[in-house]
């Protein structure tokens, strides 16, 4: 039913993964160094669950190394390379680091790109039949040709094989010495396991002297004369030579220590009576050491895929059947940490990927059709997110840097003492804060970060946003899912994986631009274009959203120790804001909007190593626009547009530095809660279009202005969103 399951809207989650610098060998290293194998060119280490990359998540993505000798003393050896692929316990580079093979490295990854690693900590079960166990080894099994295993059911599984080995009958026969006359005249018979049982009877003629005939034993299929055994053979003597007798004849094997015989059939299988001793006083004496027909050991010859549950194996027939039970096999999953909720989503819109097709004719005739073609680079298309602003993460993210303060804290918990699951840690005043997921410390700390120095966050924090001039700035990832039904990610199977859901998690998400709208009596939107480094696909092992189910995100439910309300979710509304321009306190603003704008180029530089990744976005000139739509009771906007110069902090536009002047101040406040409030300060604008309609209602005018702010005065969100970045 399942895989006739159309996708559909209502399986669809994004959510968010942040992007940030994290140690490698801090997570991974020995006393925080990594060693090296592939002639130097693969950092690796001891996979565990808290160890493991998600495969080739960090391809393309750039990596600075420090070296150091084997005891640990620094080397003048740091460099930045990129990173040619991963595995779950490799970073693999394409050049060699150094030409010694004991050197160490401390490895940091750089944010862009680089989501941060959640624990793997979910055993998925499925695909492969790994391990068969025998419940009852049955009894009186006969041979069979093939002796292959059935097996029945496991879902949609299908391609397990394997066989079953039987004991083999295993007898002795204890010799006793030729004395003239206790030999002759006597026989034995053994069976054989086959197709059709080999029953010989193996009959004496001592010195070959013809005085013996040939017995008559029922369902003989081969009368063996023993005619090498003389008159006074030692018992150890006629052990040896019907040893050699025995070992003629197809299907037994026969070896010998002293006076006893051990006889075996080649076959495993059950036979009914299997040494049988005719004559009476008989120098032979028998003993039964295996029985056959009983399973031996249940093999898998080829394990399968796709089944869930584990598969049952038909019963062996014997006079006790033979029964069985499998295990399919399980693989550790692996996680990013994208637990994080984005917020109160309105619309969203991925990146969409589109393939430069490159089609060619080579000069060949023949056909007005192409010759050949071959896809090019993949381009990824802008993401579109909008939300109703519930918080202030995405100023951080258009704008590029942050610190934080005035932080609510349990100071007794700190990153040094006993760990809080799901718990945020910062500092009184810092800018990275670090999350408690599994037992782990994510990301993981800095070699120069102290750990008593981060404590538990428990209620609201003050952020500051301020403007990052570097051509570089902060990224996100997306994680899309689609998911059929309710689905259990740890009990998928390899290909049921695809069937019921799978996720795409789009890399080094850059804000090209963010538009912070407030309508009369609506709820403050933020509409937000992201660029992406790269879209890739989840492997079979990985699972979505860490494990973590939609009402348990990130910022969606309250931090330990702390609290969050329905009004700590809802989104900032028109009626919480306020706006200053030009010294005065706007009270007639019916609609507006701040735009953010970075000017965002992809660049592709030769050493990607994959030809569906971004290098790197750079940022290009950053430009502010505030529009309002307001009623006016005097010309100063129509004023404004017609002077010249710039309003500053301390000039207005006509120059006057006694009144007029000042930022463009924009404040949100939920319920007047300072502990829940946006401030956004703009300065040094013009007013470049003031558009003044002529109604033909005869209603009040509703004049659109247009400013531009060359320069951010200050932005602060205070609030309980955690934002790591």
């Amino acid at each position: 039913m399942v895989i006739n399951e159309v996708y559909t809207g209502a399986g669809l989650t994004a959510t968010m993964i942040p992007e940030m610098d994290f140690e490698l060998s801090e997570l991974v290293g020995a006393s925080g160094k990594i060693s090296t194998t592939n002639a130097q060119k693969t950092l690796t280490w001891t996979v565990t669950n808290a160890k493991r990359l998600v495969p080739d998540i960090y391809k393309g993505c750039v990596a600075k190394l420090t070296g150091y000798d084997a005891n640990a003393a620094a080397l003048n050896k740091a460099f930045n390379l990129v990173i040619k692929s991963n595995t779950e316990n490799t970073i693999v580079f394409n050049h060699a680091l150094s030409s010694v093979a004991t050197h160490i490295w401390e490895c940091t990854i750089l944010s862009y790109g680089a989501p941060v690693l959640a624990p793997a900590t979910t055993a998925i079960t499925g695909s492969g039949v790994t391990s068969v166990t025998i419940v009852d080894d049955g009894a009186g099994i006969p041979f069979s040709a093939t002796q292959s295993l059935t097996f029945t059911g496991g879902g949609s599984g299908s391609g397990a094989t394997g066989t079953y080995a039987l004991t083999k009958h295993k007898n002795t026969l204890t010799c006793t010495a030729e004395n003239g006359s206790n030999y002759d005249g006597k026989s034995f018979t053994i069976k054989a396991a086959s197709g059709t049982t080999l029953i010989y009877t193996f009959w004496f003629d001592i010195d070959d002297a013809g005085t013996s005939t040939v017995p008559t034993i029922g369902g003989t299929t081969s009368y063996v004369e023993v005619n090498t055994i003389d008159s006074g053979d030692a018992a150890g003597t006629v052990a040896s030579k019907l040893t050699t007798k025995i070992n003629a004849q197809i299907g037994l094997t026969a070896t010998y220590t002293g006076d006893v015989i051990t006889v075996e059939s080649s076959n495993g299988g059950f036979t009914a009576s299997t040494v049988v001793l005719t004559g009476s006083s008989h120098p032979l004496t028998k003993a039964e050491l295996v029985i056959g027909g009983e399973i031996e050991s249940a093999t898998i010859t080829a394990p399968g895929n796709a089944y869930s549950p584990a598969p049952a194996i038909t019963a062996i027939t014997g006079t006790t059947n033979a029964t069985f039970t499998t295990t399919i096999g399980s693989a550790t999953a692996v996680n990013l940490l994208a637990d994080n909720w984005l917020g109160l989503v309105n619309t969203i819109t991925p990146p969409t990927v589109e393939a430069e097709m490159k089609q060619l004719n080579m000069a060949l005739g023949g056909t007005r059709n192409f010759n050949y073609q071959y896809k090019g680079a993949e381009t990824l298309g802008n993401a579109s997110i909008d939300v109703s602003a519930s918080n202030g993460m995405w100023l951080y993210y258009a704008l590029g840097a942050m610190s934080y303060s005035d932080v609510t804290i349990n100071g007794g918990n700190t990153l040094n003492s006993t760990l809080i699951a799901n718990a945020a840690y910062g500092l009184t005043t810092g800018t990275k804060i670090h999350r408690v997921k599994d037992g782990a410390i994510l990301p993981p700390l800095a070699s120069t970060d102290t750990a008593l120095s981060y404590k538990q966050i428990t209620g609201p924090l003050t952020y500051t946003f301020s403007e990052s001039n570097s051509g570089d700035l902060p990224s996100f990832a997306l994680e899309v899912t689609a998911e059929k039904g309710n689905i259990s990610y740890a009990t998928q199977d390899t290909t049921d994986d695809f069937r019921r859901h799978f996720s795409r998690v789009y890399t080094g998400m850059v804000v090209n631009s963010l538009t912070m709208n407030f309508e009369e009596g609506q709820d403050v939107k933020m509409t937000v274009d992201a660029m992406s480094r790269k879209a890739h696909d989840a492997g079979d092992n990985y699972i979505p959203k860490a494990g973590v189910t939609n009402i348990n995100l990130f910022n969606r439910k309250a931090l330990p120790g702390g609290t969050l309300t329905a009004d700590d979710t809802k989104p900032f509304m028109f009626s919480d804001g306020s706006i200053k321009v030009f010294g005065q306190t706007l009270g007639r603003v019916k609609n507006g909007s701040i735009a953010i704008n970075n000017s965002l180029t992809a660049q592709r530089f030769i050493g990607n190593y994959d030809r569906t990744i971004t290098s790197a976005t750079t940022a290009g000139q950053r430009t502010y626009e505030v529009q309002l739509t307001l009623l006016i009771t005097d010309r100063k906007m129509w004023e404004e547009l017609r002077n010249e110069n710039e309003t500053t902090s301390t000039t207005s536009s006509s120059g006057s530095t006694t009144s007029e002047f000042g930022d463009i101040e924009l404040e949100f406040e939920k319920d007047s809660n300072p502990s829940d409030k946006i401030i956004i300060k703009l300065k040094d604008y013009l007013t470049s279009n003031v558009d003044i309609p002529f109604p033909d209602d005869k209603g009040a005018l509703e004049v659109a202005v247009t400013l531009q702010p060359r320069n951010l005065s200050t932005c602060t969100y205070t609030g309980k969103w955690i934002i790591q970045g």
